[in-house]
């Protein structure tokens, strides 16, 4: 499916592609979410997600919740670059709600860019 995505990296059937990746990400979920990130990454409107918002966020609390560290972070990755995106409603898949503002200021060229804080922050 990886390979797949990436010749044509947009679809026309997303919705369907998107609830077959929340099966696969809980044996695959590295794989999973790369092929996710792909699929958000090709959609130039940036609103081809929102068909399939609840299997994105099945997906990525699936990889959050395995022991994979890879897949750890290609999640954490990819809900930071959802926020980018606007779509700001995955950030609560990172358990971030408690920071300060002396947090964000601190993680937000990491996460979001110097120019703006985090979305999560107060």
């Amino acid at each position: 499916m990886n390979a797949a995505l990436e010749l044509a990296r947009e679809i026309d059937a997303d919705h369907l592609v998107a609830e077959r990746l929340v099966g696969i990400s809980t044996r695959f979920p590295t794989e999973a979410m790369t092929c996710m990130r792909i699929m958000v990454e090709g959609d130039k409107e940036g609103w081809g997600i929102i068909g399939w918002r609840d299997d994105a966020r099945a997906a990525i609390a699936n990889a959050l919740a395995s022991d994979d560290a890879k897949a750890h972070a290609a999640a954490e990755g990819l809900v930071n670059y959802l926020g980018t995106r606007g779509h700001l409603d995955f950030r609560d898949l990172l358990g971030h709600q408690n920071l300060t503002p002396h947090d964000c200021h601190h993680s937000s060229a990491i996460q979001f860019g110097a120019s703006s804080p985090p979305p999560h922050c107060p």
